[in-house]
């Protein structure tokens, strides 16, 4: 309480100080001072600007660039006919475990002793 009452009492003593008027020069050196200050973030602002710009130019030139050199180097896909005597058994056996367990049928397993083998039926 002492510190306000201190604070208070020293704003009470200077007030005379705060009615004063800064000399004419004064008051030119910071009309110059607040001037060079726009000035300043006016071309601030406009490099920001700028830059941002020439950012997103980038980005569109290498996004164009991209699609261009693509599109002679697109893969294409055709659908082959297998003999079946070509596929390997074991691997038609998997696919179609693969298969049932996607469509959430539950695959039978036996349980066997040791030397026999897992197989799907």
């Amino acid at each position: 309480m002492k510190r306000q009452k201190t604070l208070f009492d020293l704003f009470r003593d200077n007030a005379h100080k705060l009615e004063e008027t800064p000399s004419r020069q004064s008051w030119q050196r910071l009309e110059a001072r607040l001037d060079r200050h726009r000035q300043h973030s006016r071309m601030l602002s406009i490099r920001q600007f700028a830059v941002a710009a020439a950012v997103g130019g980038i980005v569109l030139l290498a996004a164009l660039f991209s699609m261009l050199t693509d599109r002679g180097h697109a893969i294409t896909y055709h659908i082959e006919t297998l003999d079946r005597n070509e596929v390997n058994e074991e691997a038609l056996e998997a696919l179609a475990l693969s298969k049932r367990f996607e469509e959430g049928k539950p695959a039978s397993f036996a349980e066997g002793r040791v030397g026999q083998k897992l197989v799907p039926r």
